[in-house]
């Protein structure tokens, strides 16, 4: 839901179509339904590109595409340096629906990490116990719907391998003081020996299930006491990530992500308040990721004796 499953994913780091897609493509549903089909907010297709790094190119294939990304040598070098604060590409794009605004956001940034850091088994313990998120006046929470929850609602247990799982995640989010938001999202991560994809998207069979159902209202002030507004449904969104491991060097990573979300027209007049905090969530937990990778590094070395 918004911008939730980009700030979810970037945590859980520290833990041209051609047929090389394939490997994801068959085992992420979710990030196959997006590419293909594009996400439906209030009748209206959204497409989503395939990813610029993918499985078998080769080191001069992916530096040729970071060249046209950044525009010259000097600015790949300086987005692959190994800093906190090294830079991102994000790009913004609003679209409409009826009632709505799109928020559309595509994002590019790297990492000294091994791909092999990552493991599925992390990403369900991240996502289960993922602290409250705060920045830019807005906090986000979210947790792991279990399999006694989800039986208990006649919903299915989503299966996993060893190439893939599925978590289902109820997200809240509290926007400026004046918006609660929450969502109920099918998170698929799926592995391939160069790669990972983590993507996700508004589950609708929650559309109006207690306790995780899409939906929003407004923050109401009466008397110096706030009260819920008026129940809406969410519309929703939708995201996938990419982690890809350097041809070149297998300690860097390439992250790429690409999301869309509706803002309903109520909420801000069609302000662009929230879009505005785009671009600082994404510093804010861009350089917290880097940072907790940096003291993972310096933690064996000061654990010696």
């Amino acid at each position: 839901m918004l911008s939730l499953s980009l700030l979810l994913f970037i945590p859980i780091l520290a833990v041209g179509a051609d047929s090389k897609d394939d490997g994801h493509q068959a085992a992420n549903p979710v990030y196959r339904a997006l590419v293909a089909d594009g996400l439906v907010i209030e009748g209206k297709t959204f497409a989503f590109p395939l990813p610029l790094l993918r499985d078998g190119q080769t080191a001069e294939t992916q530096q040729e595409i970071l060249r046209g990304l950044l525009e010259s040598e000097r600015k790949v070098a300086e987005f692959l340096r190994d800093s906190v604060s090294a830079p991102f590409i994000l790009k913004l794009k609003d679209e409409t629906t009826t009632s709505s605004l799109v928020r559309r956001a595509d994002l590019w940034f790297a990492v000294r990490a091994s791909l092999d850091d990552i493991d599925l088994e992390a990403l369900s313990r991240n996502s289960a116990e993922a602290k409250p998120i705060e920045v830019g006046n807005m906090r986000f929470e979210s947790r792991l719907l279990g399999a006694g929850e989800l039986e208990a609602r006649g919903i299915a247990v989503p299966k996993s391998d060893a190439s893939s799982k599925t978590l289902l995640i109820h997200q809240t989010g509290r926007l400026l003081d004046r918006i609660h938001v929450e969502g109920t999202d099918m998170m698929v991560a799926s592995r391939t020996p160069n790669s990972w994809v983590i993507a996700a998207r508004t589950d609708r069979r929650f559309d109006e299930v207690p306790k995780a159902a899409n939906q929003w209202w407004p923050i109401v002030r009466r008397g110096g006491k706030e009260e819920a507004g008026a129940t809406h449904p969410f519309p929703g969104g939708a995201s996938y990530v990419t982690i890809t491991r350097l041809a070149s060097d297998p300690n860097v990573l390439v992250a790429e992500a690409h999301f869309s979300f509706a803002e309903p027209r109520a909420w801000f007049d069609g302000a662009p308040i929230l879009r505005s905090k785009i671009s600082l969530i994404a510093q804010d937990q861009i350089r917290q990721l880097r940072r907790d990778l940096a003291k993972r590094k310096e933690r064996p070395r000061t654990e010696k004796p």
